[in-house]
């Protein structure tokens, strides 16, 4: 297949050919076209996106909940839960948006006089409110109460592992929806441009994390899974990840799909403010909470390491990443590991220092800045300085861009432009967050591409160059000298092993 009359990222030709799944000869200038080469029409040719970090299945489930991105007040939210004949949920819930001037709480919900059970999630997916039929749903199915610091019944607050217990009596999807799922969401970030995406699936729903690999095995079988995909995988006790070794999942691949690194939440977040700090949050006794202690983390990578499995494991606060950091340094890691610690958003100066001296690399996702904008001075105090420290990571360790969507929007467009502006699209008053640690919008691109592709254990994915695998999109609207631009970019052609997967 022919391309030409084509802006081709990081080159000086035209038109390029593919051949066999892979970018075969790029030329400045061609005589007469065949009938069926393809006119790019002066469109930018970008590398296809890989997505390092997100909830591929968690994309489909969040779709079907109701969304509280523009609920300003309680009764906004009564409207939204208006009509439910049974259980409902409300997601990207944002204490900032609802002008409560606190957090949401069981006695709010109450007020609204819906008998059927409702429960709320927070934007950043640690913190949850329930009503009182919805905990009384969730005890009844349980014969054993969340973790105490994780519940608060008398305000219907549930923070971290807490919101599994609480949602675990209305999901239950069989391998047939999860299947569903997972098409629904391939065909969503096609229209993004997302080719590859590195995905933590094993704790969307409280369902055993075979049935999980099951719903990829069939599609693999099927030829179905057109997104390279890379599970992250997600075994929070010991017992889980030493029964998943023992049943041989370590490295599968099922066509497109690759079984990828393990997955721990090692802490909360700070919208939450359940991720684990050094000092207190700003006017708290409080630190977060720390999910995994140095000990239980070495356990795991003594595993990993005899396994040669990679990590890419969840720290948002300084504290968590310092733990990680220690486990690491007294542990080891294996020859030629590749590990990643997922949102790094309050990793400080000196844990960078650390990290680039055990090749400790990060996977970041700068569109949270849409959301913790607000907050980051309120919560943090002096530590804000330290926070978000985006370019010194990739500057110093392997660093590559992410969504964690559904969390935020899969659009990686949106994402680049938090990344090399700084700034909030939903605050748009709000000045930018330290300006110095933004990204070019070369390093945002490569960040996307090259570097999410080092992360896949892909050597030859991520690059518009002879020999490497075909997968590409086109753009209209960009201009990669006016980040502005990326607000109205859109993507015309999304390519995966040069086969056209999705096409305006």
């Amino acid at each position: 297949m022919l391309y030409y009359n084509a802006k081709i990222y990081g080159r000086n030709e035209t038109a390029f050919n593919v051949r066999g799944g892979k970018f075969d000869t790029f030329y400045h200038s061609l005589g007469q076209m065949p009938s069926d080469a393809t006119d790019l029409n002066g469109q930018w040719v970008l590398p296809g996106f890989n997505d390092s970090h997100g909830h591929f299945i968690g994309i489909a489930y969040m779709a079907k909940m109701r969304s509280l991105e523009k609920t300003h007040t309680l009764q906004d939210l009564k409207a939204v839960f208006t009509g439910v004949s049974g259980f409902a949920m409300g997601v990207k819930y944002d204490d900032k948006v609802l002008d409560l001037g606190r957090y949401l709480e069981k006695a709010d919900l109450e007020a609204l006089n819906i008998p059927h059970p409702i429960i709320v999630l927070r934007v950043c997916g640690h913190f949850a409110v329930a009503n009182q039929a919805a905990i009384e749903v969730a005890k009844a199915f349980h014969d054993h109460s969340p973790a105490e610091q994780n519940v608060d019944f008398d305000r219907g607050h549930f923070k971290e592992e807490a919101i599994k217990w609480l949602q675990a009596p209305f999901f239950n999807p069989s391998v047939d929806q999860l299947k569903e799922e997972i098409l629904w969401t391939q065909n969503h970030v096609l229209k993004y441009g997302v080719t590859a995406f590195a995905s933590d699936d094993f704790i969307t729903y409280p369902v055993p994390y075979e049935r999980v690999l099951e719903a990829y095995q069939e599609l693999a079988t099927k030829d179905a899974l057109r997104v390279r995909l890379y599970q992250q995988a997600h075994l929070k006790t010991l017992d889980l990840i030493d029964d998943f070794f023992k049943k041989g999942y370590a490295h599968k691949k099922y066509g497109r799909f690759t079984m990828g690194p393990s997955k721990l939440l090692v802490d909360g977040s700070l919208g939450a403010q359940t991720a684990a700090m050094k000092a207190p949050y700003q006017g708290t006794n409080n630190t977060g909470l720390l999910n995994y202690d140095k000990e239980t983390l070495k356990a795991y990578l003594s595993r990993l390491n005899k396994y040669k499995m990679d990590f890419a494991w969840h720290a948002i606060g300084d504290q968590t990443t310092q733990v990680i950091i220690d486990a690491v340094r007294e542990q080891g890691l294996f020859k030629g590991a590749r590990p990643a610690i997922i949102h790094a958003q309050l990793t400080g100066l000196e844990e960078i220092k650390q990290m680039k001296a055990l090749n400790i690399g990060a996977q970041i996702q700068p569109i949270f800045l849409d959301d913790d904008l607000p907050i980051i001075k309120t919560y943090l105090g002096p530590k804000a300085s330290d926070t978000y420290l985006f370019k010194t990571l990739y500057d110093s360790v392997p660093t590559s861009l992410s969504t964690d969507a559904p969390i935020v929007s899969v659009n990686p467009f949106l994402n680049m432009y938090a990344a090399i502006t700084r700034t909030s699209i939903k605050y748009n008053d709000l000045p930018p967050h330290l300006k110095d640690e933004a990204l070019t919008m070369k390093e945002a691109i490569e960040a996307y591409t090259s570097k999410g592709a080092y992360f896949m254990r892909q050597e030859k994915l991520g690059a518009l160059d002879e020999g490497f695998l075909a997968d590409f999109i086109v753009v209209k609207d960009l201009d990669l000298n006016d980040v502005e631009s990326l607000k109205k970019a859109t993507v015309t052609l999304t390519v995966i092993d040069g086969e056209i997967e999705y096409q305006v």
